[in-house]
């Protein structure tokens, strides 16, 4: 629940998947990205995957960014949600409601 806590686990699991797609690939060792690109927290990993960025120094960027939302977000209170699949007139009413 807490995004201090939850951005580091994020891209830790997003390089571990790359990284053991890397492991077992049959191109594995000639596997180099060409571009790599993310929106918000992805940004990071695309950084690593692209080696702009070492693992460790994402890490704790991410923490830090992390703590930062974490801090703002104590001081500015509210939520946020995904809509999926919903109309607009449906959402309109959902967010009215709420």
């Amino acid at each position: 629940m807490r995004t201090d806590i939850c951005q580091p686990a994020i891209l830790t699991a997003s390089i571990a998947a790359l990284r053991a797609l890397e492991s077992v690939s049959p191109l594995s060792g000639q596997l180099a990205p060409k571009a790599a690109l993310g929106l918000s927290l992805g940004e990071y990993t695309a950084l690593v995957a692209a080696g702009s960025l070492t693992f460790e120094d994402a890490v704790l960027l991410v923490r830090k960014r992390g703590q930062f939302m974490e801090e703002a977000s104590r001081r500015n209170p509210g939520t946020m949600a995904s809509v999926i699949g919903l109309s607009l007139e449906v959402a309109r009413k959902v967010c009215a409601e709420t």
